[in-house]
């Protein structure tokens, strides 16, 4: 670099000064892992607060409680849902009166996620675990029917499930059918347990996926509106937290840590969200390509912030330079508008010209700068042009047929 400006090409300057720009963030992030790797890295001037959003009192106690008992509650759904799909399992078993039919609503419980998407996935998992684990059971029982291999197999089964059951779900309901079956075979005859363990499974799995389809479904293309607009108003917190550091200095503090975690959370939200879709029935899932173009705008809005967030040094021309405050007050102007509209689900006009005259503007940047003003000034005109992009992937979400444009409440 040192070379390349040696030369005095007058095309290079610009270039070389966003090429800097990446080079003193590699040097800051190598200046931490080096610091981090030390045990004993004093943390002075370092603010180590985290958030607190425990309840301390009974007024907020009583606050969040009145929150959550409501239909639109995710967490009321799915306690009402899962239930209601106990007390079925229960009276099935009453009636039937299977032999070990606690199975029933073991499955149940483990099978019935807070939406369909995740229980359907649930379910194929168990169903698959289980055939698996019976499938095993039946062939070791076979190999080895000696009462100390059996109880050695068992404890392996059963090791096997705690250090699967977290994100290897098919292998753990494996696992745990081995274990199960093995032990009953160690007090009896495990073969007569066989069918009944599979047949009080796909109880189990029915029973749950009719709760997650027909009681208070949390269908997510009926509240994607309302996930995208927490990705917007994310980024409008997280917008003003980082121009106030290029004001004040880079500084880690409590404020700008839960601004960019609540802006890669909400990000990752709307990415969960989509996928869940992709799972549920077509009548439910809305307009299923508008959610995925608008995670991509929204990916490319956090990658413009995060560049930004990457350097925040402390610039003294900022506070003079109004074509910043500018910038940045329609970029906040136009993400809340956006955020509000996809609450209220109302359409907005596009009113591109605004946007590429400002932004136009800004990336018109003097060559005697400096290379952090510039950032801040092409980073500005890059969101602002995004907006436009933004909002017809908006106007394409809040625009769904009307048999999926039942309130999130329904």
């Amino acid at each position: 670099m040192q070379h390349r400006r040696a030369q005095g090409k007058p095309e290079w300057p610009r270039l070389l000064g966003s090429l800097q720009l990446l080079a003193d963030n590699l040097a800051r992030i190598e200046r931490q892992l080096s610091e981090a790797a030390l045990a004993d890295t004093p943390l002075d001037n370092m603010d180590t607060r985290l958030r607190d959003s425990s309840p301390h009192t009974f007024k907020e106690m009583a606050t969040r409680l009145r929150q959550q008992l409501t239909p639109g509650s995710l967490l009321f759904r799915h306690g009402l849902r899962i239930a209601i799909a106990l007390v079925v399992g229960w009276t099935l078993l009453k009636l039937i009166q299977p032999e070990n039919g606690y199975w029933i609503l073991l499955t149940t419980v483990f099978v019935c996620r807070p939406n369909y998407g995740a229980t359907r996935l649930r379910l194929v998992q168990r169903i698959a675990g289980t055939l698996l684990g019976l499938g095993v059971t039946w062939a070791l029982m076979q190999l080895f029917p000696g009462t100390e291999l059996q109880l050695l197999l068992a404890l392996a089964a059963a090791l096997l499930f705690f250090v699967t059951r977290t994100d290897r779900y098919v292998l753990a309901t494996a696992a745990m059918t081995l274990m199960a079956l093995l032990c009953f075979n160690l007090i009896g005859n495990g073969y007569v347990l066989i069918w009944p363990r599979l047949l009080d499974t796909l109880i189990g799995c029915a029973i749950a996926a009719a709760a997650s389809l027909l009681i208070l479904p949390d269908w997510q293309g009926r509240r994607l509106h309302l996930v995208t607009a927490n990705v917007i108003t994310s980024s409008v917190r997280y917008l003003e937290e980082v121009l106030g550091q290029y004001r004040g200095g880079m500084r880690d503090d409590l404020a700008y840590r839960i601004a960019r975690r609540d802006m890669h959370n909400a990000d990752a939200a709307l990415s969960v969200a989509l996928a869940n879709m992709l799972r549920e029935p077509g009548y439910a899932r809305g307009n299923l390509d508008a959610g995925f173009r608008f995670l991509a705008l929204s990916n490319t809005l956090l990658g413009y912030l995060s560049a930004l967030g990457a350097h925040r040094p402390r610039l003294a021309g900022v506070p003079e330079d109004g074509l910043i405050e500018r910038g940045q007050a329609r970029l906040q102007q136009q993400l809340q508008q956006l955020g509000q509209a996809l609450t209220t689900r109302t359409p907005l006009p596009l009113a591109e010209s605004e946007h590429e005259a400002l932004a136009d503007t800004l990336e018109q940047v003097p060559d005697d700068i400096d290379d952090p003003q510039r950032l801040v000034r092409t980073q500005l005109a890059l969101m602002l042009r995004l907006v436009p992009q933004l909002r017809r992937a908006a106007n394409a979400l809040v625009r769904v047929p009307a048999s999926a444009a039942a309130p999130a409440r329904a």
